[in-house]
């Protein structure tokens, strides 16, 4: 079990618990031929409790142990707001769900973005969530009518639009991405890259962009079968 990233000031997060760091232990009880869930069941417990984590770092020869005390985990979409220097602000969206768009919106308020110089918004280790969520992000970057993505395979062709369009916010936008970054982070990246709304930093993103249909099976079994594609407004194709 590898650690993709620690939600930002969550308890592993103030631990000093890094991506890429290897769960070997819980509790002094080895992870070895255990699946996630089990290792996530072993972490979990009640709030204000401890749990001794043993880690495999690389660079490290020996393994390390942090000692974690459990507590509640936000999961907001947007973790980090703040002025980087006068004139340049900065957001970072850690997720996309059903209040990352109002608390982006109340970010870009408290920022002053209609009066900043240029704005960061950091999509780094953003694995993605809800296809609305990304809609909305990037609607509040481009103009109204602008197409922000679409997706093609079995039946007809589906475009999303921008319905309301950022209301005259002309900040200049980078917007940074790196291997981690995917789906519906993918989706806003490329529609503001497609567009000439802002320009993209950092690395290759993952290149997630299937709509899957599921059926389920006899035997508690199912089927997921990719029904279509996303693609961004110039016709690229997101799934690698």
């Amino acid at each position: 079990t590898v650690v993709l990233a620690p939600f930002y000031n969550s308890p592993a997060y103030r631990a000093g618990i890094r991506p890429g760091d290897v769960i070997l232990g819980v509790d002094g009880k080895s992870t070895a031929n255990m699946t996630t869930t089990e290792v996530a069941d072993m972490l979990k417990g009640p709030k204000g409790t401890a749990v001794s984590i043993t880690l495999g770092r690389e660079g490290l020869l020996e393994p390390l142990t942090v000692s974690v005390v459990r507590d509640e985990i936000p999961r907001h979409g947007v973790d980090q707001y703040l002025l980087v220097r006068p004139g340049i602000g900065y957001i970072r969206l850690t997720s996309f769900n059903e209040v990352t768009d109002k608390e982006l919106a109340e970010a870009l308020v408290k920022l002053n973005a209609r009066n900043l110089q240029g704005l960061i918004l950091d999509l780094r280790n953003n694995t993605g969530g809800l296809l609305s969520a990304g809609v909305a992000v990037a609607d509040m970057f481009l103009q109204k009518n602008q197409i922000i993505v679409s997706h093609r395979g079995r039946g007809a062709e589906k475009p999303y639009y921008a319905t309301r369009g950022s209301g005259g916010l002309d900040v200049p936008v980078i917007v940074l991405i790196n291997h981690y970054s995917a789906s519906a982070a993918e989706i806003v990246a490329g529609a503001l890259q497609d567009h000439d709304r802002g320009l993209v930093l950092g690395e290759t993103s993952f290149g997630k962009g299937l709509v899957q249909t599921i059926y389920p099976l006899d035997e508690d079994a199912g089927l997921a079968l990719t029904t279509a594609k996303y693609y961004t407004p110039s016709g690229r194709l997101i799934q690698r």
